[in-house]
């Protein structure tokens, strides 16, 4: 009897000279981006800590920079119409940017609130507009939008309690500016709207992890509506 395959043919083909580069190709292009990746997180972990550091002195601008120095070492550049996310896409690397940003979101709220010293010469940070209060609502406005910004970019790239909080603390803020100013009633409806969208940050946080800051933030958030008559965090038509 004779077999139709010769008796030295392989039952399983060879690959070929061309798939085998490939293959190594696409191994040490794997490996190449992990290293990558591993060396961006050491680098983006010492301004962190660099970041903490400040932010515990209470120098609130360094803290700043360093903070932002890690969202610069971990983020994909964005073309037009992206969304935000980390250079590799992987988890820990994603989360870690989230975490930079939400800190950041953080660090820029207390400026806002004229927390924080001048590093040059260790006074409160708010004396500088002592002369100048209204320059200090200006350089306020400018903060709590800036700070709603990283917030939210923190949320698109990695929602947790601790970015949707964030996120929910710079809009109410924003919404207790507006909502405080001698025109405020110019803007009642627009308020009421900001502060039940807080309202509903601070919930998504508890729903990821249940802790005291959004459960205090949620509770002043119903008084501040309800003080306006408001019941709901939600709006009318929902």
């Amino acid at each position: 009897t004779f077999s139709a395959r010769p008796p030295y043919a392989s039952l399983t083909p060879l690959p070929s000279p061309r798939s085998s580069r490939k293959g190594l190709m696409d191994k040490r292009s794997t490996l190449t981006l992990a290293s990558g990746m591993e060396s961006r997180l050491r680098m983006a972990q010492a301004h962190r800590e660099a970041a903490e550091k400040h932010y515990k002195s209470s120098d609130l601008i360094s803290a700043d920079e360093d903070f932002a120095s890690t969202v610069d070492i971990l983020e994909l550049p964005l073309g037009r119409g992206g969304e935000p996310r980390s250079k590799s896409g992987e988890p820990l690397e994603e989360q870690m940017l989230a975490a930079c940003l939400a800190s950041r979101a953080q660090c820029i709220l207390d400026m806002a609130d004229g927390g924080g010293i001048l590093r040059d010469s260790g006074r409160p940070f708010v004396e500088q507009f002592a002369d100048h209060p209204e320059d200090f609502d200006h350089f306020r406005r400018q903060f709590l939008k800036e700070a709603e910004e990283v917030a939210e970019k923190a949320c698109l790239v990695w929602a947790d309690e601790k970015t949707l909080l964030r996120l929910g603390l710079a809009r109410k803020r924003m919404a207790e500016m507006k909502g405080a100013g001698p025109e405020s009633w110019l803007h009642k409806d627009e308020t009421i709207f900001i502060m039940q969208d807080a309202g509903r940050c601070f919930i998504k946080s508890l729903r990821a992890h249940r802790t005291d800051a959004a459960e205090g933030a949620l509770r002043e958030v119903r008084a501040w509506l309800s003080e306006r008559d408001v019941t709901s965090i939600f709006p009318a038509y929902v």
